[in-house]
């Protein structure tokens, strides 16, 4: 499963002093230059997500935002890799209490394409059962009747209709991949719009609205729909993907893997580093710290309306808060003991925000523990204790980075990601318009070979490695072209076996298909970094002494029995200390 992060502004400044507790100059005077967000800090192999989700409703009440995000195009604007990936939707809780949504599709698609986005979500509404409606200056709860549902559900496969047939039609620039919106009230109603939109051509399916439902529902509505996703596309011999809008529930991401569910998004772990009341820090999947609080007398809002009712005044204030962070600090050192360390906290916190009994407990775990020491994240690495303190944006959002961190971990060992390639054929589809990668090749029978063996798996990306794009997912629309492997010149040649080596560094397992100059090509990179990669045809699984295409197409059962394989054994590469 692919795991995309909503972006929120979630960056930092990477200068940031926090001995001082001062901003670099770089951020004071730009910060919209200077500030950085986790990919940027992570290594590319340990960034904590696939990919990023931009929201069109948060953009609306930030023109500036936007018009430096198109003109800048969204992996210029976010500073992201090529092998991370972007997407886009509307952002429907934003809008959940109006009549209609307020975009059209033109609009929507015109906005994904522009900005470059490599997915775009059809425009859907939400099903909800209350709404809030302005009465007499103040906003009243009303119940949503089974009407208005039923409506909000025909707008939204209307739409993802609409949106299909445009985008299909699309000829300015590149179009993103478009996924299909769900809503719904019932199991049976997310079924049936699944099914309409994947006999509409959808190969890629979202499923919005249940982010706050019970983990049971969640799971019977993605064991409907991988049911029918299973059916339908056997029927039109297609890979059809899943994703899950804003869920993150680390209990069942095992078993939402089994479901065939492709990708999801949630910001929740990230938020949970200065939202959570003493969940605020991430050791593993289930053991959690409360960060250690020492709000800023200066900038604190709580702490200055304090000051400013007389209960205290500000240069003991001052005076107690210099020793609750020299204290910390030494305690991190092993200089002073637990106890020390604690009370000297609890007064500052007395006097800052009156006495609160119930963060002594929390306090004092954090304190025993020392988390921080226990983590091999750069973040933890990097800042120390500073990283469990619950003070301003700089600290809080690198604890959710190392939220994310471990969060991503605990996900690659459940949910490897595998990527099964194949080389690209000189035979294809000479139709002018811009064609999926899997169309285009159709014409070679290897590859429809290789296409038909592989496509009904979930869990796993296909893609083609090509001498004009590099790795090709299998969905990407490309335009007919003539280019061999063996054409390319020596720094071209260097330039594709970046980008290929830079791609397969994301992936758990990779298995190649192939034979020529592409083979050898992927057995150079056998040779390299991690993953691992597979070749096919084997030697050893040969009876006739030869890896011809003859051999090539024989072990076609041979590959998806070890792709099948790797898939219910999961990876434990670079996890053994988790």
């Amino acid at each position: 499963m692919d795991y995309f992060v909503p972006d929120w502004d979630d960056v930092v400044d990477p200068w940031y002093n926090f001995r001082e507790d001062k901003p670099s100059k770089e951020h004071l005077a730009d910060s919209s230059k200077s500030d950085v967000r986790a990919h940027q800090i992570f290594p590319l192999e340990e960034v904590p997500y696939d990919g990023i989700l931009v929201s069109r409703m948060t953009l609306a009440a930030n023109e500036a935002k936007m018009k430096r995000l198109m003109e800048a195009g969204i992996r210029r604007y976010l500073n992201l890799p090529s092998p991370l990936l972007t997407m886009a939707d509307c952002g429907a809780w934003g809008y959940a209490d109006r009549d209609e949504p307020p975009f059209d599709f033109a609009e929507m698609l015109e906005f994904y394409a522009k900005a470059g986005f490599d997915y775009g979500v059809s425009i859907d509404h939400m099903i909800v059962d209350t709404v809030y409606e302005e009465n007499g200056g103040e906003w009243q709860p009303r119940p949503l009747s089974m009407e208005e549902k039923r409506r909000r559900w025909e707008i939204t496969v209307d739409n993802a209709k609409e949106m299909w047939r445009l985008a299909d039609g699309w000829r300015t620039g590149r179009c993103p991949r478009i996924i299909g919106a769900i809503q719904g009230w019932d199991e049976e109603s997310h079924v049936q719009a699944a099914r309409e939109l994947i006999e509409t051509g959808y190969d890629y399916l979202g499923i919005g609205g249940i982010a706050r439902a019970p983990t049971s529902r969640i799971l019977r509505i993605a064991k409907r729909i991988s049911k029918e996703i299973q059916s339908q596309g056997k029927k039109v011999e297609r890979h059809i993907d899943l994703h899950f809008f804003g869920i993150t529930r680390i209990d069942v991401m095992s078993d939402l893997a089994e479901l065939g569910v492709t990708s999801f998004d949630s910001a929740s772990l990230l938020r949970k580093a200065w939202l959570s009341k003493d969940q605020n820090y991430y050791l593993d999947e289930r053991t959690t710290y409360s960060a250690i609080r020492i709000p800023h007398s200066e900038r604190s809002t709580r702490v200055r309306s304090r000051m400013n009712q007389g209960r205290i005044k500000s240069d003991r204030l001052v005076e107690l808060e210099h020793e609750a962070l020299s204290t910390l600090r030494k305690y991190a050192r092993d200089e002073v003991g637990l106890g020390e360390t604690a009370d000297t906290i609890l007064r500052y916190d007395d006097a800052a925000l009156g006495m609160r009994t119930d963060i002594q407990r929390e306090l004092r775990r954090t304190l025993r523990t020392k988390p921080w020491e226990l983590c091999p994240c750069i973040i933890c690495k990097e800042l120390g204790v500073d990283v469990v303190l619950h003070r301003g944006n700089d600290r809080n959002r690198r604890r959710g980075f190392h939220n994310l961190w471990v969060f991503y971990r605990h996900l690659r060992k459940k949910s490897p990601r595998i990527l099964v390639l194949t080389n690209c054929t000189q035979r294809k589809d000479g139709a002018k318009r811009n064609l999926p990668a899997f169309l285009r090749y159709a014409k070679s029978d290897t590859f429809q070979l290789w296409w038909k063996t592989l496509y009904d798996i979930r869990g796993i990306d296909l893609a083609v490695l090509s001498a004009e794009h590099g790795l090709l997912p299998w969905w990407r629309p490309i335009q007919n072209y003539n280019r061999r492997l063996e054409e390319l010149a020596q720094d071209e040649r260097l330039v594709l076996e970046k980008h290929v080596q830079h791609a397969l560094a994301r992936y758990d397992k990779v298995f190649f298909s192939g034979l020529g100059e592409y083979r050898r090509l992927m057995a150079k990179m056998s040779m390299n970094a991690p993953p691992e990669v597979e070749l096919f045809p084997k030697s050893e699984l040969s009876k006739r002494g030869k890896l011809d295409i003859l051999e090539l197409k024989r072990q076609m059962r041979d590959l998806r029995r070890a792709v099948c394989t790797t898939l219910a054994t999961p990876s434990r590469r670079n996890l053994d200390s988790f």
